[in-house]
């Protein structure tokens, strides 16, 4: 496990970036237990994205979309995901509502993926992260 140790003005960075150009979600279906707490970061310089990868670990790819210069995705998933949103999380404005109900799914019902009973809960947080994401009952400061 990487361990997260940032200085406040890399957590505000990262905050920021996060901000503008992240993503947090839930993978899963509400037929499966298997949901799983996603964070991602895309941007067109990857040594940033790398720099997210050395402290948090995770996973750096290319990522292909509409964009003409090249783009790099940073995704962490888990526990990982969960000490990023932690530590950048007083710094998030647009993102604050979505990061604070992803830390609360993992550190609540995420991390038991084998108990049956918590799969509604796990739905619930997937649903609501997941409409957040596409403005429904967005919150912005």
């Amino acid at each position: 496990m990487v361990e997260a140790t940032l200085t406040e003005a890399e957590a505000a960075y990262y905050g920021g970036l996060f901000d503008g150009e992240g993503y947090v979600g839930i993978d899963g279906a509400d037929d499966e237990h298997s949901h799983r707490l996603r964070v991602t970061v895309t941007n067109i310089h990857k040594p940033t994205l790398l720099s997210l990868l050395d402290v948090f670990g995770g996973s750096v790819y290319a990522n292909t979309g509409k964009n003409k210069n090249q783009a790099w995705q940073w995704q962490a998933s888990g526990e990982g995901a969960c000490r990023f949103l932690e530590a950048v999380e007083q710094h998030l404005r647009i993102k604050h509502a979505v990061a604070v109900m992803g830390i609360a799914f993992y550190r609540g019902v995420g991390q038991n993926p084998d108990r049956q009973d918590l799969v509604k809960a796990r739905e619930w947080f997937r649903q609501s992260i997941k409409g957040r994401n596409h403005g429904h009952g967005a919150v912005h400061q």
